[in-house]
């Protein structure tokens, strides 16, 4: 255990082609042109994003065959995310243990982005690019810590703060905050950082009056997302039972409705999602502002 807890755990290097890609998305003339060219440089990242852009929770009607469709349709901060998310998902793994792990954040992601219907306060590709994100550094715990996974499958049924704290003191890090700084290495957006590392925190944090308003509102999103993905994989079977992780109240008390309202929320969105065989499909995922 003192191995573990000693550990410095790595964050993956962003790749140049992020770094190169998302300088171009800032400029004033990127063009179409030259951010395909720049992407089709790595065959293998070129490959996981179209798999992605084609993956059942983008909902396109249409197969996508090429980076030039995909920027018709998606626009340039959309693909940015999708090479964000491809690139992570090869530098971090898919070992034993994290099979269900990019399904499970793709469900996050879609609920999420389908969320900004009834929180319009956080616009789109932000929510998605939270649900995604949300909970990044487990790969890492359980890369670096093999009594992880098992430690994971029972803790992860407690409440956010308990988390933490037991994880703090199993391993001396914690997924919150492992997972907020990859995000930044990764260039995602610093408010998005902060309500990701925020989500232990959010009894505090929502119940202070001098918190950062957008900091609340988009951690009030993401923990409703939590919530609602977990019902979600309850519902359709995909999870034994559901185990609420976040103490509700203080999200209600935040965006000022009731749980009959939240509830009313959730059976509407649920209305529009359902499952196949490759996992969520959206009715149709919000397109980004």
């Amino acid at each position: 255990m003192a191995d573990a807890r000693s550990k410095e755990f790595v964050i993956p290097a962003r790749p140049d082609v992020l770094l190169q890609l998302s300088a171009l998305v800032e400029s004033e003339d990127p063009g179409f042109e030259r951010v395909a060219s720049l992407v089709k440089r790595d065959v293998a990242l070129y490959a996981n994003i179209l798999a992605l852009i084609n993956s059942p929770f983008f909902g396109l009607r249409g197969r996508i065959s090429s980076i030039e469709r995909a920027l018709k349709v998606m626009g340039m901060k959309r693909l940015l995310f999708l090479v964000r998310t491809a690139s992570l998902r090869s530098a971090v793994g898919e070992d034993e243990g994290l099979e269900n792990f990019w399904e499970d954040a793709c469900t996050m992601a879609t609920i999420c982005a389908n969320l900004v219907h009834y929180m319009p306060f956080v616009n789109v590709d932000d929510a998605f690019t939270l649900g995604m994100m949300h909970a990044c550094g487990v790969p890492l715990m359980v890369k670096n810590c093999p009594d992880f996974q098992h430690f994971h499958v029972n803790a992860c049924l407690l409440d956010l703060p308990d988390q933490q704290r037991l994880e703090q003191a199993h391993f001396g890090a914690d997924q919150f905050q492992l997972s907020s700084r990859l995000a930044k290495n990764w260039q995602v957006p610093e408010e998005l950082c902060q309500a990701i590392a925020a989500q232990p925190d959010y009894q505090n944090l929502l119940l202070d009056e001098d918190a950062d308003e957008k900091l609340c509102q988009k951690l009030c999103l993401l923990l409703v997302g939590r919530e609602f993905s977990l019902k979600f994989e309850t519902l359709w079977g995909r999870s034994d039972e559901y185990q609420p992780v976040v103490e509700i109240e203080p999200v209600l008390s935040f965006l000022g409705i009731t749980e009959a309202e939240l509830e009313a929320i959730q059976e509407h969105l649920f209305s529009k999602l359902q499952v196949d065989d490759r996992g969520i499909v959206p009715e149709a995922l919000p397109q980004g502002g």
